[in-house]
């Protein structure tokens, strides 16, 4: 009898241990049409999958125990970047697959990735900086999950978390790796790309034809209303540095007839390019590492990137006087 006692008591002391050695993703999601569920890493391997029929939402996925890190979670085509460590997730509530703005999903058991969440400012201009309370409130791991969910390009943002974490191991760290690597060409200390664009006469410039001076690459549009806001406080300060400092503004308008307006409303007294590419067929956003504009670029003689990120009239006046009085 004392032997039977034994048995029992260590198939469930079994029974726990492999219960305690699994993530459960699970939940009751209601929806009209049937769905697939599933649990991908960061690269997009399947690690399990459910699916519900629209008649009965309950689903549950069980995997082997999970290394903290970001992992996806798919609901139907919705993806989900989450922080997930060994805490069960439970997904509850409504999927719409016809129309995803109905959809209402409740997530439970996802406190480590609320902790790093909390991190991601809600305003856009903010998103250029790590917040300080980052480095001591997360570990390696986590700072690097951080830097993806965050999904910033800026060469500075990404490689200063990476110098923080120091470490690779997880797939988050993988990520940063990479992304800090394709950054490199945007980095401070390097040279410009190199572009050929031609002037308010036609007459083409290359990087090559602006070396000799510091030169401030201001990237705008006639439809941009803060670019136009930005270029008027310019020339409030432009006399000042021009002997030191050559001004390009180089329009993103799809329109030559909106470009031609918007030379004529803004009067630009210093040199004019177009890329009549526009903002979104151009290249140059993603030479030089900008989403939004205005954006301005520092050179120098040579045309190395001295300061870049550039995003109102007071940062570029204090850089270009830091600039010119250190000569």
């Amino acid at each position: 009898m004392g032997r039977l006692l034994m048995t029992i008591a260590l198939l469930v002391c079994l029974s726990k241990i492999s219960a305690a050695a699994s993530f459960i993703l699970k939940g009751d999601i209601r929806t009209e049409q049937p769905l697939e569920i599933s649990l991908k890493t960061l690269s997009g391997a399947i690690l399990g999958t459910a699916t519900i029929d629209g008649k009965s939402g309950d689903f549950q996925i069980n995997v082997a125990l999970l290394s903290p890190d970001l992992y996806q979670i798919m609901i139907g085509k919705t993806v989900e970047k989450v922080y997930l460590t060994n805490q069960t997730v439970i997904v509850n509530g409504y999927y719409d697959v016809a129309d995803n703005k109905n959809t209402a999903l409740d997530f439970k058991g996802i406190d480590r990735h609320l902790a790093l969440a909390a991190f991601i400012p809600e305003k856009l201009i903010d998103q250029r900086k790590v917040n300080p309370g980052a480095f001591t409130a997360l570990n390696a791991g986590e700072l690097c999950a951080l830097a993806c969910l965050f999904n910033n390009d800026k060469y500075d943002f990404n490689a200063a978390i990476l110098e923080k974490s120091g470490t690779f191991n997880s797939a988050a760290g993988q990520w940063l790796l990479k992304r800090v690597d394709s950054l490199k060409l945007q980095r401070k200390g390097v040279p410009a790309p190199d572009f050929s664009l031609p002037d308010d006469r036609g007459k083409l410039t290359s990087l090559k034809d602006l070396r000799g001076k510091i030169t401030v690459l201001d990237f705008w549009a006639s439809w941009c209303g803060p670019c136009r806001t930005a270029m008027k406080e310019f020339k409030t300060f432009y006399n000042d540095f021009k002997d030191e400092v050559q001004f390009v503004s180089i329009s993103l308008d799809d329109d030559p007839a909106k470009y031609e307006k918007g030379l004529e409303d803004m009067q630009i007294p210093w040199m004019k390019l177009w890329d009549k590419r526009g903002f979104y067929k151009s290249d140059l956003n993603a030479k030089y590492g900008f989403k939004m504009i205005p954006y301005c670029v520092i050179l120098d003689e040579k045309g190395v990137i001295l300061e870049r990120d550039i995003q109102s009239s007071a940062a570029l006046k204090m850089a270009l006087e830091k600039l010119t009085n250190s000569k």
